[in-house]
């Protein structure tokens, strides 16, 4: 079931041309549009029941399984915040919730938002160009090269594709997201 919202109360401000998830946003599986450095059309397409931490899968999922040496896409950048780091629990969830999402390989529009938002983590895709697939491997490989890169699972950071214009990140609601619109 999709929930209507309107931008102004889901969305906080905006910096140059990267959004600010607002911290009244219901936590689930959201999509928005970036245009003129504004946010427009933002809807909720599932809202999220919180699991219990007994609930929480903690072993890799192994239909999710990282294939980094086998990675299509060349990675422009990827870059890490110095003392920013997701609740392991809620982001834990976020990225499943994504994870499950772009395995049926759904398309984003063009200068578009997807992400899943539990608590104060969001797992999260941007796509700066045409409308472009949501794909769970490219999402698996990047949140692996963060975890690399950063020497943590928890701390925050995105994956820059520039050659496809798409990047994919994990954040806190106070933390800005898609910075290369």
């Amino acid at each position: 079931m999709k929930i209507s919202t309107f931008l102004v109360l889901a969305f906080g401000a905006i910096t140059g041309s990267s959004v600010q998830l607002s911290e009244d946003i219901s936590d689930g599986l959201f999509t928005a549009e970036i245009g003129s450095g504004k946010l427009k059309n933002l809807e909720m397409l599932a809202l999220h029941e919180r699991a219990e931490p007994a609930d929480i899968a903690t072993t890799p999922n192994p239909h999710f399984r990282s294939r980094i040496m086998q990675r299509k896409l060349p990675v422009t950048q990827a870059s890490c915040s110095d003392f920013l780091f997701v609740d392991s629990a809620d982001y834990v969830q976020s990225l499943q919730k994504l994870q499950d999402y772009c395995n049926a390989g759904p398309y984003v529009k063009s200068k578009g938002i997807i992400g899943f938002k539990v608590g104060s983590s969001v797992a999260y895709m941007c796509n700066y160009g045409k409308r472009i697939q949501c794909l769970t491997d490219e999402l698996n490989d990047d949140m692996n090269t963060l975890n690399s890169r950063c020497h943590s699972q928890q701390k925050t950071g995105f994956v820059w594709h520039k050659g496809v214009k798409k990047t994919y990140g994990r954040s806190l609601l106070t933390e800005t997201i898609c910075g290369n619109i």
